[in-house]
């Protein structure tokens, strides 16, 4: 293997891992997402109970969706004559 080629592969490899580092950091981590956590006996309580239903936390996927209208609105058309 000559040295072009496994620059290449240093690179490619550098550019997953910074990929997935990227992924982790900005995804949506909630306290106790590891599956040991999630599994975890808790006690039962009636809807009674809850004091307050917590609003969820916006995801990745939205804030695309989001980012992506946002982006688009300058080249929309204002009209239907206009389309």
């Amino acid at each position: 293997m000559n040295e072009q080629m496994l620059f290449i592969i240093c690179v490619a490899a550098a550019a997953v891992l910074l990929t997935w580092l990227g992924i982790q950091l900005l995804g949506n981590k909630k306290e106790g997402s590891r599956l040991r956590d999630r599994l975890e006996s808790r006690p039962h309580t009636d809807a009674g109970e809850i004091g307050g239903i917590e609003k969820p936390k916006p995801k990745l996927r939205d804030m695309f969706v989001q980012l992506g209208q946002a982006c688009a609105q300058p080249f929309m058309p204002e009209s239907r004559e206009k389309q």
